[in-house]
């Protein structure tokens, strides 16, 4: 099967400054070249995609965003999905490391991580950013929102993200190993400033009329259809199409 991947990635309408990094098979965005991006996957033996959604304020979430991809370079190989809770573990102590170095009380990450390896594929999220399938069944939710429940309130706290301190928190990432791939099936992932502004039965729409189009296409279709809903919160997208 040959894969192929691509992201779009923007500050929003309201935001100055885009908090959110990803991973395309050893790519990450490095400070400072952010707005606009897009990359498209290589094509190695093994392939390692992530979105990244960094909290904070000011460059705090930036910083630690951009940590959590670095480090996950560490970790990119065939093996990878066996290997989720000891990289969120490092990642988690990498960024709480240096807040503490920088005397920063709140500097964390939301993450979504994809491995593909031969005919299989696994994912890893904390958080609220999200990893979607969609096949000739439609579009479904792989991965699961961290976030408490608020009845009639809105969104509720994070209850699990990179940037927590062993002593105060077991972080449990979501785990799910084992993922048949199938011909022609895309992974949609995305930080929750796409999400918030397009609900699912809109996201799948985009995603069956664009099913022939590039994953670079599709990615920044979706973006432009999140600015047009409101783009209140940085907006990154990941296409990951999975071809003969």
């Amino acid at each position: 099967m040959h894969v192929i991947g691509a992201c779009k990635t923007t500050p929003g309408r309201i935001r100055i400054s885009n908090e959110d990094n990803v991973f395309l098979d050893g790519i990450w965005i490095e400070e400072g070249s952010r707005a606009g991006q897009s990359h498209a996957a290589a094509e190695p033996s093994y392939h390692t995609f992530a979105v990244c959604d960094g909290m904070g304020g000011e460059s705090f979430g930036e910083i630690a965003s951009l940590l959590a991809v670095k480090t996950l370079g560490s970790y990119d190989g065939p093996d990878l999905g066996e290997r989720f809770r000891e990289y969120i573990e490092t990642a988690n102590r990498v960024i709480c490391d240096e807040a503490s170095r920088r005397l920063v009380n709140q500097m964390g990450a939301a993450i979504a991580v994809l491995s593909i390896s031969g005919d299989r594929a696994a994912i890893c999220n904390l958080g609220d950013c999200r990893i979607y399938r969609y096949d000739s069944k439609g579009l479904r939710q792989l991965s699961v929102d961290h976030r408490a429940e608020m009845p009639g309130l809105g969104k509720g706290m994070l209850t699990q993200h990179l940037g927590i301190s062993e002593e105060e928190f077991v972080l449990e990432p979501y785990i799910v190993r084992d993922i048949p791939l199938e011909s022609g099936m895309m992974f949609l992932m995305c930080s929750d400033g796409l999400t918030d502004m397009v609900p699912d039965t809109v996201l799948e729409g985009y995603l069956r009329e664009s099913s022939g189009e590039k994953p670079a296409a599709i990615a920044g279709k979706l973006l432009q259809v999140a600015v047009e809903h409101g783009g209140r919160d940085n907006i990154t997208a990941l296409i990951v199409r999975i071809n003969p």
